[in-house]
């Protein structure tokens, strides 16, 4: 359906596939992507499911795999193989959204390997984040013992913006302006924190955009836009 409405909005022709295929290949005899926009989002969107369901608690044991895990990890293997694709390990960046995004601030908060980070949507504080999100009332005693006033040191602990003051990393911080499950102050936080320590960094916010960022062609187009630009200006 996306590529769909790309279409009929005037998209070229390498966004249009990019939309349709980048999901592909979902099993043993799919062909794989080969177009480079399509290469790019199908890889991102791969590793984005990894991580994010990683960080869930989900795994893939014995026959249960219920959310495809093997299949994203086998597609990643073969996009790269079949494309043969060089990955340069002096040139490494990191990006994740919602989950993705938690990780991707809490890994430029332990490492300095990456040349630059874009954090999606993310959960930076989760004594903020539990008060101000649309499911507020799900966290206590199911993330997190208690209330955030009554277990404030774990809250706080497994918080991103707890490891700010380590960043290095030039990051670009990315919400929907619409974003009810990771509101905007959350994005914010870390972007204000970054810009007081003097880190590069810079704040994107995708209009009418809800916490399915790039649910919208222009959407995802202008998510990926931004975030390619921002590696490429870090790039050797």
């Amino acid at each position: 359906i996306g590529s769909n409405i790309a279409s009929l909005e005037g998209f070229n022709d390498e966004v249009v596939g990019a939309i349709r295929d980048h999901y592909s290949p979902q099993g043993p005899n799919d062909k794989c992507p080969n177009e480079p926009v399509t290469i790019s989002i199908a890889l991102a969107d791969k590793v984005d499911s990894l991580i994010g369901f990683y960080i869930a608690g989900e795994r893939a044991t014995g026959s249960g795999d219920q959310f495809g895990l093997r299949r994203s990890a086998l597609g990643i293997i073969r996009i790269i193989i079949e494309n043969d694709l060089k990955v340069d390990i002096n040139n490494l960046f990191v990006t994740g959204g919602s989950a993705g995004g938690i990780m991707t601030a809490w890994i430029v908060g332990k490492t300095k390997r990456f040349k630059a980070a874009a954090v999606i949507k993310p959960v930076m504080n989760w004594i903020s984040k539990t008060l101000v999100a649309d499911n507020y009332f799900y966290y206590a005693n199911s993330r997190y013992k208690g209330q955030p006033w009554e277990n404030f040191e774990e809250y706080w602990k497994f918080s991103p913006i707890s490891l700010v003051g380590n960043i290095e990393t030039p990051t670009m911080v990315m919400v929907g302006t619409y974003d009810l499950r990771t509101p905007p102050s959350e994005a914010k936080q870390l972007y204000h924190a970054l810009k007081i320590r003097k880190i590069e960094t810079v704040y994107v916010e995708i209009p009418e955009a809800y916490h399915g960022i790039a649910n919208k062609p222009s959407q995802l187009i202008t998510k990926i836009d931004h975030i390619l630009y921002w590696f490429n200006k870090y790039k050797e």
